[in-house]
């Protein structure tokens, strides 16, 4: 007969996440035996909520594979996006300070999540240094990303947000084993424009001139970087599209 530990080895071994995940992290960094910490298991269809904003906080989630955003609504009704996580990242941690959680976070497609009972993680960690760690890096990775956003929000252009929001994803695909120049874009193009706060139409009208710049190419959801080094003078504002059109239209004559 499997037990309840073996049947979640099993699960661990097999997850498209175990390089990366909570568990398998800790015990490959740290040599801490932490798979008797058992997670739910929870698969949800696009558009289902894993969690919404004000339910009491008990538990953060990993994701094994989809994608999820977490959002919130206004007093004017109007939705702001406030993140979007991908393979291996931990989703939840807002709702530590006020024991409710401060969003709410909805699958962007077919996505399977570990559930992890936050008071237990908070027992173990008590005794295991490398959970302690890792928690704490999921927290900063939480506060530099807002930091960058808002620097981003409150610096930049519209062409430097997008493009800024282009190279994220990129290093994010790349650091859990995809492709850095080959990606999809789960999110809507309307939750785009929520999370850099601009309008659906001027995400539409960049991602347009990208391409015809040759900067990228994509075809529905699926972005292809065509010329990294260019997105990177956009990103940092040490060149326009309007430039780069120039000289494409000069190297085509």
């Amino acid at each position: 007969m499997t037990s309840k530990l073996d049947a979640t080895t099993k699960r661990c071994e097999v997850c498209p996440t175990e390089s990366h995940c909570l568990i398998a992290t800790i015990e490959r960094q740290c040599d801490e035996p932490l798979r008797g910490t058992s997670a739910q298991v929870r698969v949800l269809q696009k558009g289902q909520h894993i969690y919404r904003m004000a339910m009491d906080f008990d538990a953060v989630y990993t994701i094994r594979s989809g994608s999820v955003k977490t959002s919130f609504v206004n007093e004017e009704g109007t939705e702001h996006v406030s993140g979007f996580y991908l393979s291996g990242d931990m989703v939840g941690l807002d709702g530590i300070e006020t024991l409710q959680y401060q969003n709410d976070a909805v699958a962007m497609e077919t996505t399977s999540i570990c559930i992890f009972s936050f008071k237990t993680l908070m027992e173990i960690s008590k005794t295991s240094n490398g959970l302690q760690r890792y928690l704490w890096l999921q927290a900063s990775r939480e506060i530099a990303s807002k930091q960058r956003l808002l620097l981003s929000i409150a610096h930049g252009g519209a062409e430097s947000r997008v493009a800024n929001f282009l190279l994220s994803l990129s290093k994010r695909y790349l650091a859990i084993g995809c492709s850095a120049k080959h990606f999809d874009l789960p999110m809507s193009r309307q939750d785009i424009a929520n999370y850099l706060g601009l309008s659906v139409e001027t995400v539409c009208r960049v991602l347009t001139r990208l391409q015809q710049t040759r900067t990228i190419q994509r075809q529905q959801r699926t972005i292809d970087l065509e010329n990294p080094a260019a997105l990177w003078q956009i990103a940092l504002g040490q060149a326009s599209m309007r430039n780069l059109a120039t000289d494409s239209a000069a190297l085509a004559v």
